[in-house]
């Protein structure tokens, strides 16, 4: 009996660390290194950075993707959490965009967060990307696609 209880705790310990390391995979990379940029060097950001697990998916399941984002970003604390708060504020959910960046950062000397989704057509594949450059308040400051 004693061996059947080991056995069962390992398997809910192996379960819950799947579990939670999934959910940790679905958060948006967060930097925040103080880094200032130009407007026009924020919103050429996306080129060099990766959509990774959202990347192809499609469009159809976006908004489950994006909620499921927000809220990794949201379990994490801090200003993770602040951030997560302030995108689910001020962009639209019905854009079909998945957020897999946030940086907090300066843009053009304004304390910004800058946030890069992954988008695509309405019966296509998350395959594009566009960013969003929020004021810490969520006010829109820019937006570009790329």
């Amino acid at each position: 009996m004693k061996r059947q209880s080991v056995w069962l705790a390992s398997l809910v310990a192996v379960v819950a660390l799947l579990l939670l390391s999934g959910c940790a995979n679905n958060a948006p990379r967060f930097v925040d290194e103080g880094k200032s940029y130009s407007a026009d060097a924020a919103l050429e950001l996306p080129i060099d950075i990766n959509a990774g697990a959202v990347a192809g998916r499609p469009v159809g399941e976006a908004d489950k993707l994006r909620t499921d984002a927000l809220a990794a970003l949201r379990r994490q604390g801090g200003d993770k959490a602040d951030v997560a708060a302030v995108i689910t504020k001020s962009l639209p959910n019905n854009s079909r965009g998945v957020p897999f960046y946030v940086e907090l950062a300066e843009v053009d000397s304004v304390p910004a967060i800058i946030v890069i989704e992954a988008i695509g057509p309405k019966k296509g594949t998350l395959e594009d990307k566009r960013v969003w450059v929020l004021d810490r308040n969520g006010k829109i400051l820019l937006m570009g696609n790329r």
